[in-house]
């Protein structure tokens, strides 16, 4: 065991933090879980040891919303986790991804996603993470520093917690009508 202060760590440099996991791997059959204390105590990493040794029949998907400026920049981050088939299935949602996809880059499908996504997020998004049902296993959708995406998506669309309402209000929808956690 190796001592990281302040970094990500999983496995064996993740001391003395198994019955929490149990925790929270017992009351994730049943519920969706709020993780929340103060910065450096460790939530980050018990969502990594999830994600990297997951319980049979689930699948973790980890997004640290801290990173994305946009709903759709969230929504086109999961579409790379979608199984070969339900690609197949998604990229019919977006005009401009006919059958030349193979040949594009990942940067400009990005970029033809999120232009397609700007009008119609929510839709589109919804259809996308109905995919994850699809999936042999249970997927579990852990999202990482969501208060600071929220206050950045609340500065970009005047400070009047509208951006914040309807966001929550659409993820509270995914979890309430797809099931999931």
């Amino acid at each position: 065991m190796e001592l990281k202060a302040g970094d990500i760590v999983t496995g064996d440099d993740l001391h003395g933090r198994t019955e929490k996991l149990d925790e929270l791997w017992d009351r994730i059959q049943s519920a969706s879980l709020l993780l929340s204390s103060p910065r450096r105590f460790g939530k980050t990493s018990l969502i990594h040891e999830m994600q990297q040794f997951p319980r049979e029949n689930y699948k973790v998907i980890y997004a640290d919303m801290e990173g994305y400026s946009s709903p759709e920049d969230f929504i086109i981050d999961f579409v790379k986790h979608l199984e070969r088939s339900a690609w197949g299935r998604v990229k019919g949602l977006f005009s401009s991804l006919k059958d030349e996809t193979s040949e594009l880059s990942i940067f400009q499908v990005t970029l033809k996603l999120k232009q397609e996504l700007q009008n119609n997020w929510q839709q589109k998004g919804t259809k996308i993470f109905a995919e994850f049902k699809n999936d042999e296993k249970e997927v579990i959708i852990a999202l990482d520093e969501l208060p600071l995406f929220l206050l950045k998506i609340d500065d970009q669309n005047g400070n009047d917690g509208k951006a914040i309402t309807y966001f929550l209000q659409w993820l509270r929808d995914l979890r309430q009508t797809l099931k999931l956690r």
